[in-house]
């Protein structure tokens, strides 16, 4: 399955919700559970990259953190470089879509951010 790291990004809170929703067969459930591991395993890395820009373009905080302010002179080149990170593609090695059943019962922003991932039957 390829996928964006915007959709990685995107992502990364619902799986948890989903795989706790009401419904979900065992068979569908571990492939939920695949894919999640799969996508924090891509977010991770995402997550590494964004730290890097953090430090290359923040301010060092107190608390060993990098904050960077919106009103930082940085801010622009932060926001480019983070765009061209979420467009990168990704393959998810074993992983394809899952359908769920239509009577799972999850937020519509859960359904919005999991959209790459899951389809919807019945």
């Amino acid at each position: 399955m390829q996928v964006t790291m915007r959709d990685i990004w995107n992502s990364s809170n619902s799986f948890a919700e989903l795989l706790n929703a009401k419904g979900l067969t065992a068979g569908v459930a571990i492939k939920i559970a695949r894919m999640a591991k799969a996508v924090a395993n891509e977010l991770e890395i995402l997550n590494g990259r964004r730290t890097k820009f953090l430090e290359d373009l923040g301010v060092k905080q107190e608390n060993g953190t990098y904050q960077l302010d919106p009103s930082s002179e940085n801010w622009d080149a932060f926001v480019i470089e983070l765009d061209a990170l979420f467009t990168i593609e990704v393959e998810l090695e074993g992983i394809s879509k899952v359908d769920i059943p239509a009577a799972i019962e999850i937020r519509p922003q859960v359904m919005l951010d999991l959209e790459p991932f899951i389809g919807v039957r019945g």
